[in-house]
């Protein structure tokens, strides 16, 4: 024994026999010892020199008086604390088995279920600590142990008896409470008065570790890591870890929000989450689980119930099939944990001199995708993010990681003995292993049969593979308004300027081909109406294009009622242009019934449900169709407008920059960007982003760091270009309207924004879109009465117009 040991040994009372050191830490050294009444092994924690000195006798065993009181099963309670040799101690049972650290480093990472339980078992723990007013402050895997299955909490002392003791000491004696990679944003600010809402941030940091190997913002020195937490969101853990559930993202990102205001407001709303979600994951029959706010906690305590008089019922997973109330108005597909399996179809490699192939192969990919998103229980890629990937020079398993699925399908046409014949192949991308196989020959025939033949051949494939007897109908279309179609649905895809007028020629020529195709008048309408979206200028009226598309998606679902886009564009008019909530809800429960993993509809219905106040569910779908359609541009931005007037502004920054970087070409994301970054307190970003035509953005910016000068010549500026009527061959005046009635709103001319504001409603439905009209941008106009009516007005005369002009509306 050591002359240190010794020395403690005799200071320590005579019922605890010293026998090794179990561990080493800045601020205390555990040793193991025996008590000898009651005959047992404990752990006495003895505090460093420095902070016994520093800390004080009467503070200390005051603060573990409380601690002792913490009685749970999830928690390592203190027995007894003193003082020995003028060092302070106190004394733990001794756990047998390992740190949760202890296991990271041996295993990496843990099975999901594993990891949901060790959260809701620490969540439960800090409830319990929460409750009695204790906050642990340091929260990390070196704190949970792991016996015999079970987690417990410990450390609680330490953490608490230092911060109590106050800045001084953390000051002095060198330490603070907490470490780094877990420390919540508030603690990493010097913020001493925190509560249990800074531990849920820190637990999230560990749950987000067992699943990636290494916490949100672990790397760098202490400092850099700090400073990542207050200014820094956390990398979407799915970027990471693409077999996370969505369910799991979504909660990690509330218990990861920067604002404490944002995050689970207890640790039981959490640990009830968590329970509920790993139970769902287990089970054959899996629930829809929006997350956030009342909902998860409602949720969490048993599912959703019918409440408010029957508007919200029950929405229940019955064999796969999702069955709704009449009543309803809520239409939240399947979500990811429905899944039972996932697969991208990729184009087909033509690897013969056929040119004839290339468009062969890409209406076969649009069908076969088509198909497949009409089973609820198989994820498949969006054709936009397929088609993205062509762009890509990409192995394998990191293509599968990017589309967040497990299979590929590889097909590809080749010449064997002077006959064409097409090959797949269905690989399970992280291993590499062929999981099935099929060939067809090409025989001239009818395209059409020959399409369905090869269609519904890799559609078997798939589903026969992954255990599914769904067989979908497929629904064939051929020849040159198919091509025409797939053509504008590309360029759709990108949203740019030039591609959403290249989409709308492209469609247009399609129905000039085929008057009777649906596909061609809902891609027109969807067009038109992200024309009036984007603020586009392609020579019509705002109105006129409002009318065309909901005229466009009329004719696509009389001529086809079994077709589901074509209710996702009338929907998508609808609630763009201030129609009526029922009746869009009505069109999008229609195409989700259609095809449930549609990544559009479900993306477009978050509109609709931020309408009806339902914010949760509006962020879920939003959040799933980014899972269906990843390298799709739009359903960034969908979720970046959806997160905005909740007050997410992380979320809106962060998805705004990945739209940009998946479509450079993209401006409406950089101003959504500038003005998040404005309502975030970061003003000084925003002036220097790169705005396009949105300098009405820059000046709000500028106006809010002082350089009011500035902001005042971007706004004469705009207002002489608007006033003399000059043209901008690529977008229409509502940009610099919109971006004037928010600048006057946000710095408190409400004469003027409203002035702004009627100009912007009559050159478009969507002169300020309804989730920049809903934003903090506007809170002042909110509060005046009046103002408020006046806008009510204006969006209340929108819809009749809309219809007024569909009626006069005149298609190819």
């Amino acid at each position: 024994m050591t002359d240190f040991l010794q020395t403690l040994q005799g200071a320590l009372p005579e019922r605890y026999t010293l026998e090794r050191e179990l561990g080493r830490g800045g601020m205390a050294t555990v040793f193991l010892a025996r008590e000898r009444h009651p005959n047992r092994q404990v752990a006495i924690k003895v505090l460093q020199t420095g902070i016994t000195l520093r800390l004080g006798r009467e503070r200390f065993l005051r603060e573990i008086d409380l601690l002792s009181n913490l009685t749970h099963p999830h928690i390592v309670p203190i027995f007894a604390a003193g003082e020995a040799d003028g060092l302070l101690y106190y004394v733990m049972p001794y756990v047998e088995g390992e740190t949760l650290r202890q296991r990271l480093v041996r295993d990496g990472t843990l099975p999901l279920s594993a990891a949901l339980r060790i959260t809701a078992e620490v969540a439960e723990a800090l409830e319990h600590a929460h409750r009695r007013n204790v906050v642990h402050r340091d929260v990390k895997p070196e704190n949970i142990l792991l016996h015999d299955g079970y987690a417990l909490v410990t450390d609680f002392g330490v953490a608490r008896a230092i911060s109590e003791a106050g800045p001084d000491l953390i000051t002095e004696s060198g330490i603070a409470v907490g470490t780094p990679a877990y420390m919540s944003p508030e603690q990493a600010s010097g913020v001493r008065e925190i509560d249990g809402r800074t531990d849920i941030y820190a637990l999230g940091c560990v749950l987000y570790e067992m699943l990636t190997e290494e916490p949100p913002f672990g790397k760098g020195t202490a400092s850099e890591v700090l400073a990542r937490h207050v200014t820094e969101p956390a990398l979407p853990i799915r970027v990471k870890a693409p077999g996370v559930p969505l369910e799991v993202e979504e909660a990690l990102r509330k218990a990861l929000a920067k604002r404490p205001a944002d995050r689970f407001q207890s640790a039981a709303e959490l640990a009830e989450l968590l329970t509920v979600l790993r139970s769902s994951l287990s089970s054959a029959s899996i629930m829809a689980l929006p997350i956030g706010g009342r909902l998860a906690s409602r949720l969490a305590r048993g599912g959703w119930r019918t409440v408010a008089g029957g508007l919200l019922a029950a929405v229940l997973v019955i064999g796969g099939t999702w069955q709704l109330s009449r009543r309803s108005v809520v239409f939240l597909p399947a979500d990811r944990g429905t899944y039972i399996d996932s697969v991208s179809v990729m184009p087909p490699e033509n690897l013969t001199d056929e040119p004839m192939l290339d468009r062969l192969g890409d209406a076969l990919t649009y069908d076969v995708i088509s198909g497949l998103n009409r089973i609820p229980e198989l994820k498949s890629s969006a054709y936009v993010s397929v088609r993205a990937q062509e762009r890509e020079s990409l192995q394998l398993r990191e293509l599968a990681r990017q589309l967040g699925v497990r299979l590929v399908l590889v097909p590809h046409f080749r010449r064997v003995g002077g006959r064409l014949r097409l090959e797949a192949e269905l690989v399970e991308a992280e291993s590499g292993r062929l999981v099935g196989s099929r060939s067809w020959w090409i025989v001239t025939r009818n395209e059409a049969e020959l399409l369905g033949e090869l269609g519904s051949g890799m559609v078997d494939l798939i589903t026969s593979s992954v255990g599914l007897g769904a067989r979908p109908q497929l629904a064939i279309r051929t020849g040159p308004a198919q091509e025409q179609y797939l053509l504008g649905k590309h360029w759709l895809g990108r949203r740019t300027p030039s591609g959403i007028r290249r989409s709308i020629a492209h469609f247009q020529n399609a129905i000039r081909l085929d008057s009777t195709s649906a596909p061609a008048f809902e891609g027109l309408s969807s067009a038109y109406v992200l024309a009036l979206f984007y603020r586009y200028a392609i020579g019509l009226d705002g109105y006129d294009i409002a009318g065309r598309a909901l005229a466009a998606a009329d004719r696509a679902v009389r001529l086809d009622p079994t077709y589901a886009p074509g209710y996702a564009a009338r929907g998508y008019v609808t609630s763009r242009a201030f129609g009526a909530t029922r009746e869009a809800a009505r069109d999008f429960r229609r195409a989700l019934d259609l095809e449930p993993n549609s990544a559009q509809s479900v993306g477009w219905s978050g509109a609709v449900l931020l309408e009806q106040g339902k914010e949760d569910e509006a962020l879920l779908v939003s959040r799933r169709a980014i899972d269906l359609d990843p390298l799709s541009p739009a359903r960034r931005l969908s979720l970046a407008y959806a997160a905005f007037p909740l007050g997410q502004y992380d979320v809106v920054i962060a998805e705004a920059r990945r739209a940009t970087e998946l479509e450079p070409e993209l401006t409406t994301s950089r101003a959504l960007e500038g003005r998040a970054l404005l309502l975030n307190g970061r003003a000084q970003e925003c002036v220097t982003l790169e705005l396009g035509p949105h300098e009405g953005v820059r000046a709000a910016c500028l106006w809010s760091v002082g350089r009011r000068g500035e902001a005042q010549a971007i706004v004469d500026s705009l207002t002489r270009f608007v006033r003399a009527g000059r043209v901008d061959s690529v977008y229409t005046d509502v940009v610099r309207v919109e971006d004037l009635a928010c600048y006057y709103a946000w710095t408190g001319d409400l004469a003027l924004a409203l002035e702004w504001l009627e100009e912007a409603y009559r050159l478009s439905p969507i002169g300020v879109d309804h989730r920049v009209l809903q934003s903090a941008l506007f809170d002042r106009l909110r509060r005046d009465p009046e103002a408020q009516e006046r806008v009510e007005q204006l969006t209340g005369a929108i819809w009749p117009r809309v219809k007024a002009s569909a009626a006069r509306a005149r298609l190819p």
